[in-house]
C-alpha cells in the first residue's frame, strides 16, 4: 500500500495544479487519501526547495489556517506546539511566516508562496558564493597536496569536474 501511494504523488505531481487542493478545502475532505496524498506531494516538494520536513508541514497548515494561533498551527501541522514555535521562528527567518498581534494573543501567518523564489534566489547566491570561495582556495589546497604524496587519480579527477 505504501509504495502504491507513493507511486500515485510522485506519478501525480506533475498533473496536479494548485487548484486541486481546492477540492480538498473542507476537514472532511483533507482527510482523504487523495488530499492527504497531496499533501504530502507539496511536502515533499517544499523539502526539495530546502525546508525542513517540519517546517512544511507548518508552512502548509499554515497556509491553509490563514492568520492562527500556534496551538492551531501545531494541531493542523500534526507537531507539538513547542516544535511549532521553532518551526515558526525558522520560518520567519526565512521570510515565510509572519506574526500579527491581535489583542492579547499573537497570530502566525504563511507569507505568500511566491516568498519562495526569493529563498530560492538567496540558496542561489549562497551557491554562487561557496563557488567562488572553491575556486580561490582550491589551488593553495591543490599545492598542499601535493606534498603529501601520490594521490588516487579518481580523486584528482573529482576535484577537475569541480573547477
Amino acid at each position: 500500500m505504501r509504495n502504491q501511494k507513493q507511486k500515485w504523488v510522485s506519478d501525480s505531481a506533475e498533473n496536479h495544479s494548485v487548484s486541486s487542493t481546492s477540492k480538498c478545502n473542507t476537514p472532511e475532505l483533507l482527510k482523504t487519501e487523495k488530499c492527504v496524498s497531496i499533501v504530502i506531494m507539496y511536502e515533499k516538494e517544499l523539502q526539495a526547495l530546502g525546508l525542513s520536513e517540519k517546517e512544511a508541514k507548518v508552512f502548509l497548515a499554515s497556509l491553509e489556517l490563514g492568520p492562527d494561533t500556534v496551538q492551531n498551527i501545531a494541531k493542523k501541522s500534526g507537531i507539538n506546539r513547542p516544535t511549532a514555535y521553532v518551526q515558526i521562528e525558522s520560518l520567519k527567518k526565512k521570510g515565510l511566516m509572519s506574526e500579527v498581534e491581535k489583542g492579547k494573543k499573537v497570530l502566525y501567518t504563511a507569507e505568500s508562496p511566491e516568498r519562495l523564489s526569493s529563498l530560492l534566489n538567496a540558496l542561489e547566491k549562497e551557491l554562487d558564493f561557496k563557488k567562488i570561495e572553491i575556486k580561490r582556495i582550491l589551488p593553495a589546497l591543490q599545492e598542499l597536496s601535493l606534498g603529501a604524496g601520490e594521490r588516487p587519480k579518481e580523486l584528482e579527477q573529482k576535484v577537475q569536474k569541480i573547477l
